[in-house]
Parts: structure tokens; C-alpha cells; sequence
């Protein structure tokens, strides 16, 4: 007696799935593929703004129905919250452009300054479309195949006789306070 689960006596036994069959139909078009994804953005950035529209209506039925002091109370949160956006907002757009322009830009961390700031940051295409401007207007700015590694500093190097400085010697010399090593 096997161990494999058998169907009830009444019912037929189940269908495999058919596999598919390979055809010229199952390989996109790069071309219908990328105008397919720019009108989906367009799609998603109008109803991002539809979305905008309704919420704003929604916060105004709900101020309209709030006491004194709760409406101080969200018109603080508010304020704090547009405070956030404004300190992150210029962050989030130097990451989004700095990703955008890696592999184009020999410095992807200048793409924050040197691009506009009314690119819409959710519009992928429109960023990389931005940079390959920037960057046909400025050859040298081209990253010319190389790939682009972040300039850091590792530290100090010892010369086998005595350790390095470890990041708290370096911070007690800063501030003058030196420790002897144990």
C-alpha cells in the first residue's frame, strides 16, 4: 500500500496543467515593454494625484468636525510633519539621483546638485533621461565604462612594531585626553 494520497472513489482523477508551449508570442517586444512600463508610471503618477486630492478632502470633512483644541493638535502634527519632509526631502532626492547615475556619471554624488530639482522622484525614466542630458552636455562628467567606487579613508596604517591608533585614541587626541594602551 502506498503512502501517496488517493482521490475520493467518485472523483475523476486531477488534470496535470498543461505546459506552455514555447512560441515567438512569449518573448516581449522590448519596445511594447518600455512603452507599456512609461504609460503604467503615467497611469501610477495620476493616480498618486487622485489619491493626493481625495486625502486632502478627507483631512478637510475631518477639520470640519474636530473641537478647538483637537484641530491644534493636528494642524501641529501637520507642521511637523511638512518639517520632516522639508529636512528629508532634499536627502531622498540626492540617494534617488546618486542611484540613478552610477554606471553614467564618473561621480554619481554630484547627479543631486547638478540635476534639477522639479524631476518628479518616483519617475525612474525621467531621472536617467535627466542624466544622460547632464551628461551629453558635459562629457567629462561620463563614467567612460568605469564602474564607480565611494572614496573613503580607512584609517591610519601601523608599521608592524606598534599597533594603529584605534578610532578612541584618535578621538582622546582630539580632544586632548590621551590613554595609555594596556
Amino acid at each position: 500500500m502506498s503512502d501517496a494520497p488517493t482521490a475520493p472513489e467518485g472523483d475523476p482523477p486531477p488534470e496535470p496543467d498543461p505546459e506552455p508551449e514555447e512560441t515567438n508570442e512569449s518573448v516581449k517586444d522590448p519596445a511594447k515593454v518600455l512603452s507599456d512600463n512609461r504609460r503604467l508610471g503615467k497611469e501610477a503618477a495620476q493616480t498618486r494625484k487622485a489619491l493626493k486630492e481625495a486625502e486632502a478632502k478627507i483631512e478637510e470633512m475631518t477639520k470640519a468636525n474636530m473641537s478647538e483644541v483637537e484641530r491644534a493638535i493636528a494642524e501641529a502634527e501637520a507642521r511637523g510633519e511638512e518639517r520632516g519632509r522639508s529636512e528629508l526631502l532634499p536627502l531622498v532626492r540626492d540617494l534617488r539621483f546618486s542611484q540613478a547615475a552610477v554606471g553614467r556619471m564618473a561621480e554619481p554624488d554630484l547627479a543631486g546638485q547638478l540635476l534639477p530639482t522639479d524631476i518628479d522622484l518616483d519617475d525612474h525614466e525621467a531621472i536617467v533621461a535627466a542624466i544622460d542630458a547632464l551628461v551629453e552636455r558635459h562629457p567629462s562628467l561620463a563614467a567612460n565604462g568605469v564602474p564607480h567606487t565611494p572614496a573613503f579613508e580607512q584609517g591610519p596604517r601601523g608599521n608592524g612594531e606598534t599597533p594603529a591608533p584605534t578610532m578612541n585614541d584618535v578621538l582622546m587626541d582630539a580632544i586632548g585626553v590621551r590613554q595609555q594602551r594596556r
